[in-house]
């Protein structure tokens, strides 16, 4: 992006996306359908639950072709595969009255060609492994846009680990907005503590996560058995992680198994201690971190069991950065910003957005209908809309609160349409005449038919 890019007027009144007034804090703007330049895709809606005509999610996934958004309401429901195509996967629930939709088992998304999207979120969208990982992202070279999810990875059996909460293997965009993501406990000794997030040769970007790994576990049942270890909060084997104001929380080590007699005269040594979690490990040397505003803490060390010490040692605690020789991890020092607003809207309805920043702060809002993975230091953030940019939306000021409340109202969205898909990204021009981008949102409006 350049200045004459940035100073680009485009919130002028057309058929496609028209600024209509700004009263008290409100800026109204229409999202509408039109000529002007290309309109998002016009989907097909797809609706999951009661009210629709799939009881399942991935008899949805099945039908849909590439561009469709599918509704899911509230309620429990299997685990799905979304292969090769793009597609929006929304949660229609009341979360204030306690609806949620649970996924009881795996979520895999694999295989999305360059340019194809795959948006999942929801505002109370759980998805708990059964066996393995929460939610895969394999072998993808689109986007994947995830937000307001927990994840958390399935209990390790039989002396397995307990099975991360979020995987990207081989995948080149995905960006993860307002979540909770865990490893899965343990369940069977002597598996260690899950990992909440890994990353292997992919791009990820967070945008105020939790990332948790579990506990490891004692073995009550075998004398001078070790204590199994913590999972770290993120894990990054080769790749890049970007995180702004997240948190990475390593788990505990477990406690070793007490010993019989003197180990010194063949008795059993009681057993060591587990090692804590690590908040951020970058385990190669091509691995590489940059974090804003982010908390990271190891996990305490378990300590060892009761008895005669030969060589048995408590465990050692996890660290809040693990860096790999050759691997970097940089802490970029501007304080965020941030932005809230709602995963699913219909037409002929308002929106609140919420920003927090510093005092002074001009926000604006990119929109674009296509998604892409650009790392811009310089910009403090990552570029997750495609250039060019259809809107460059103009917000408004942050007062000396610190925060602002604005939005947009929707229009029409016309006849036929069933559905659209924006995507956008907050972008920040501080006081001090820096330049920054904030998180991703995927703008999802439905026909007031659903």
């Amino acid at each position: 992006m350049n200045r004459s890019t940035e100073s680009r007027a485009v919130c002028g009144r057309n058929r496609s996306f028209a600024a209509v007034l700004a009263l008290a804090g409100f800026a109204s703007m229409w999202i509408t359908t039109g000529e002007a330049v290309a309109a998002p895709q016009q989907a097909k809606v797809w609706v999951v639950g009661p009210s629709g005509s799939f009881q399942d999610i991935q008899g949805a996934v099945d039908a849909a072709v590439g561009g469709d958004i599918i509704v899911v309401d509230s309620g429990t429901y299997t685990g799905f595969v979304v292969d090769a195509k793009e597609l929006t996967i929304v949660a229609r629930v009341d979360a204030s009255a306690g609806e949620k939709v649970e996924i009881a088992g795996e979520v895999t998304i694999r295989n999305l060609a360059l340019g194809d999207t795959v948006v999942l979120q929801g505002d109370a969208f759980a998805i708990l492994g059964a066996t393995g990982t929460a939610l895969s992202v394999l072998d993808s070279l689109g986007s994947v846009r995830l937000q307001g999810l927990t994840l958390e990875g399935a209990c390790g059996f039989s002396g397995a680990d307990g099975a991360p909460g979020l995987l990207v293997d081989h995948s080149l965009d995905v960006a993860v907005v307002s979540s909770y993501v865990s490893g899965g406990f343990v369940c069977d000794y002597p598996g260690n503590g899950g990992t909440a997030i890994e990353v292997d040769a992919g791009n990820l970007a967070l945008y105020g996560v939790t990332a948790e790994g579990r506990d490891g576990e004692q073995d009550l049942a075998t004398l001078g058995a070790p204590g199994s270890a913590g999972g770290s909060g993120c894990v990054v084997r080769s790749g890049f992680l970007f995180a702004s104001q997240s948190t990475f929380q390593g788990g505990d080590g477990a406690g070793g198994a007490d010993g019989f007699m003197d180990c010194a005269s063949g008795g059993i040594e009681p057993g060591s201690g587990g090692d804590g979690g690590h908040g951020i490990a970058l385990e190669a040397p091509n691995a590489l971190a940059r974090v804003m505003s982010c908390l990271r803490d190891g996990g305490v060390g378990g300590p060892v069991g009761v008895g005669s010490l030969c060589t048995a040692t408590d465990g050692m605690p996890g660290k809040a950065d693990s860096i790999a020789a050759g691997a970097t991890l940089v802490e970029d020092p501007l304080p965020v910003r941030s932005t809230l607003g709602p995963s699913l809207s219909s037409e002929l309805s308002s929106v609140l957005l919420h920003f927090e920043g510093q005092p002074g702060d001009r926000f604006y809002l990119f929109l674009s209908t296509a998604t892409q993975f650009v790392d811009e230091p310089t910009f403090h953030g990552v570029t997750l809309v495609k250039t060019p940019y259809l809107y460059r939306l103009v917000m408004g000021t942050v007062p000396s609160s610190g925060m602002l409340d604005t939005g947009y109202a929707i229009g029409d969205l016309g006849a036929g349409v069933e559905g659209m898909v924006w995507h956008a990204q907050t972008y920040v021009r501080t006081a001090s005449n820096k330049r920054m981008y904030g998180g991703p949102a995927s703008l999802v409006m439905l026909d007031s038919q659903f």
